[in-house]
């Protein structure tokens, strides 16, 4: 907690026993992973302000997670997420979110770079929302997810002090990409309930799946051995 400076009129709202406090343990335990993952293939640990900076996206995550599936008003959202400023905050979460995306920015990382991947990762969940439609091809569906998953894993990845280099940025595009697809994998069944409609659980054959992910990991592996 202590590296999220989290504010005071804030925290009866989000405590420990609080829904939103068990899922972002779920984010920060998935996200350090990917960061101790990149940083393991670069032959060191994620430094203290790394993972404070982890821990903070983490944080921010599942609100604007929240603010896809409550129908928000997606254009406020991204202006905010451009202009980070409590005071146009209009509730509780759009506010937690701006603490915690001005706490991101304070980090010693390329705020240009990153505040870019934030928005190409909005707009690719704002497309994710079209995911029911039937007009959507497969080439469609699965640019969705790539983008979805591949800027997230982007975002994450500026966090490190190696992220000027173009291909460790390529690396957690691509694992982010990889991360996203596999997961549409675990959640073929209630994606399908759900009607959302996947690259995955819309192929006709489960080598067309296989290929894509073998393709994927044999990318993942190339831009790893070139660090």
């Amino acid at each position: 907690m202590r590296d999220l400076d989290f504010p005071e009129e804030l925290k009866k709202d989000y405590s420990y026993h609080s829904n939103y406090y068990n899922r972002t343990k779920q984010y920060m335990h998935a996200n350090h992973f990917f960061g101790e993952l990149l940083c393991t293939i670069l032959g060191r640990t994620m430094t203290k302000e790394e993972r404070r900076a982890f821990a903070n996206l983490s944080s921010c995550a599942p609100i604007f997670d929240d603010f896809f599936e409550n129908n928000s008003d997606l254009d406020h959202i991204r202006s905010l997420l451009h202009y980070p400023d409590k005071n146009s905050t209009k509730d509780s979460s759009e506010k937690l979110a701006v603490h915690f995306l001005k706490n991101i920015l304070k980090s010693e990382i390329d705020q240009k770079a990153f505040l870019q991947a934030a928005d190409d990762l909005f707009l690719a969940q704002t497309e994710s929302k079209d995911q029911k439609e039937e007009s959507l091809n497969q080439d469609q569906l699965l640019d969705i997810s790539n983008r979805k998953g591949g800027f997230s894993g982007l975002m994450y990845t500026l966090l490190l002090q190696e992220s000027s280099n173009p291909k460790f940025a390529k690396l957690g595009y691509e694992l982010g990409s990889f991360g996203q697809l596999m997961d549409d994998v675990f959640d073929l069944y209630d994606d399908q309930q759900e009607g959302i409609r996947t690259y995955v659980n819309q192929s006709k054959k489960i080598i067309d799946v296989r290929f894509v992910l073998e393709e994927k990991e044999q990318q993942i592996i190339s831009l790893a051995k070139s660090l």
